[in-house]
């Protein structure tokens, strides 16, 4: 990232005769941490970006380094004062080891006639505790494709497994289904195409509940806002949907295509339930999912017609427990690769 930025520097200013001197500017930032409640928090380091100029270049370079970290008083505020050679970070992160961390978004005032003046912001972090991160099966899909779904035929169903963050044979290895998905519809074409897919949980009492976080929304997004555990410390009691669907269409190569996948949406599960005659629950499974059900058509020629994925799974193996804080470093799933909880 160093390495291009001074690359697009030099480029710019060795082709303008009239690129000028870069100049520093000066920032001032006022950040508040509180916690869930709205109280102030003590002793959280708050710090941001900004770019420093290079010493001794034969052209003005630039490299992005961070601010010193600066920590809360007893009303969890902090003042950041610092110059930046020209633009400041649009992020903030707050960060304390009895914490999660927490970036937010800053817009920077730009008064008028900005000569000697101070570009100045306020931001307000609400910061969770770590309370008690437990082993999970985790599972991360980004970038990855040995666990998606490639789904070679519309109209016949198959299973997903949870645990395992796989399908069953014959599109993957998983061994229990915790919820069966079929994909109907039309597929004339790499860009012609009318799909649904359904997603159905298995017994009485299974099912999904969606959560939204808006500030983890399209993966296009370089940076992620808002506070690294995403969702709450323990899946609800109820409210879970037994089925949910998604639509995929597209009408040409010159079309937009029309989804209603939505990368807002997560989700709180519970599965492999047990009930007694009376219909009580005896037995359950709890986790989350971060992301939406990813659904996607396919080209005809790869073999398959559409894909389903899942980003990121949680699978709680204690039965009857609903905490879904994950602890990074006890996951129970070789090669999960989840960072966060």
């Amino acid at each position: 990232m160093k390495r291009t930025l001074k690359i697009l520097i030099y480029i710019c200013c060795a082709q303008f005769a009239s690129c000028q001197k870069i100049e520093e500017k000066s920032y001032e930032l006022i950040a508040e941490a509180v916690d869930e409640e709205g109280m102030p928090l003590e002793g959280i380091s708050v710090m941001t970006g900004r770019l420093e100029l290079e010493e001794n270049s034969p052209v003005p370079m630039v490299n992005p380094v961070t601010t010193v970290p600066m920590q809360t008083d007893g009303n969890g505020k902090t003042v950041i004062r610092f110059r930046s050679a020209p633009e400041a970070s649009g992020n903030v992160t707050f960060f304390n080891d009895a914490y999660y961390s927490t970036r937010q978004r800053v817009e920077w005032a730009r008064p008028d006639g900005f000569d000697g003046k101070t570009r100045k912001a306020n931001v307000k972090a609400v910061i969770k505790p770590i309370r008690k991160p437990i082993p999970m099966y985790a599972y991360d899909n980004s970038g990855a494709m040995d666990k998606i779904a490639m789904i070679p035929r519309l109209g016949k169903e198959y299973g997903y497994d949870l645990q395992l963050a796989e399908p069953l044979p014959p599109l993957g290895k998983g061994k229990v289904a915790d919820f069966t998905f079929i994909v109907n519809g039309q597929h004339h074409g790499n860009s012609v195409y009318d799909l649904k897919l359904d997603v159905r949980f298995r017994n009485l009492n299974d099912g999904v509940l969606e959560f939204i976080t808006p500030q983890r929304s399209a993966v296009t997004e370089p940076i992620q806002t808002g506070s690294h555990l995403i969702s709450e410390y323990v899946a609800p009691v109820g409210g879970y949907q037994s089925k949910i669907t998604r639509t995929l269409k597209r009408d040409g190569i010159e079309t937009a295509r029309n989804s209603n996948v939505d990368f807002h949406r997560n989700f709180y599960f519970r599965t492999r339930t047990v009930t007694d005659a009376d219909g009580k629950i005896v037995s359950a499974h709890y986790g989350k999912i971060y992301g939406d059900f990813q659904f996607d058509a396919a080209n005809k020629d790869w073999g398959y017609l559409a894909t389903l994925a899942l980003v990121t799974t949680y699978f709680n193996p204690t039965p009857n427990d609903r905490n879904v804080e994950f602890d990074p470093k006890r996951n129970l799933l070789p090669g999960g690769n989840v960072m966060r909880p």
